[in-house]
Formats: structure tokens, C-alpha cells, sequence
């Protein structure tokens, strides 16, 4: 069976820093929450198809470092471009 995704970003929420006084940490930087709804959908090539489609709607939380510890800002290669494109923005 194959296996078709589509990714629909729903919102994208930033939110203050919530101490700006907090150098080299997250909290003194914005956090950008992406909220998602990813379907799953078959070809029809299987009767194992029936099952689908699937939806589900994921959030996760972007946050400017990845590792606090040693400085690694997080990279958002890997995102939707409008991700990217409002990361970029939050965290020039």
C-alpha cells in the first residue's frame, strides 16, 4: 500500500520573550508554536485503503536555541517555508 502526506499548517503563534534580561536562553527570546494538521491518504491501489484517510492535528513548540548549553540556535531547514519564512522573521 502506498502512503500519501499532506501537511496543512492551521496557525502559527509566536509569543514574547519571557525574560528579556535572560541573556544566551530561550526565555529571552520569542517561542513560535506551529500548529498542523497532517493527512494520510492511500492511492486506492489496496484494500488496506479503507483505513484511510487519516487526520491528525499536531502542535510542537520552535524555541530559539535547540541546546541552551552550547549556543545551538535551532534550525528550521527541515519546516514548511512559511515556518521559515516567519521564523526567520521572529528571530533576525
Amino acid at each position: 500500500m502506498a502512503i500519501n502526506k499532506n501537511v496543512q499548517i492551521e496557525r502559527l503563534e509566536v509569543f514574547p520573550p519571557e525574560d528579556t534580561t535572560a541573556e544566551n536562553t530561550n526565555k529571552a527570546h520569542a517561542s513560535i508554536m506551529v500548529v498542523s494538521t497532517i493527512t494520510f491518504t492511500g492511492t486506492g491501489q489496496n484494500s488496506s485503503d479503507v483505513d484511510l484517510p487519516l487526520v491528525n492535528t499536531t502542535s510542537k513548540v520552535l524555541y530559539y536555541y535547540s541546546d541552551e548549553a552550547n549556543g545551538t540556535k535551532t534550525s528550521v531547514v527541515g519546516e514548511e517555508e512559511l515556518v521559515q519564512t516567519v521564523a526567520n522573521a521572529v528571530w533576525s
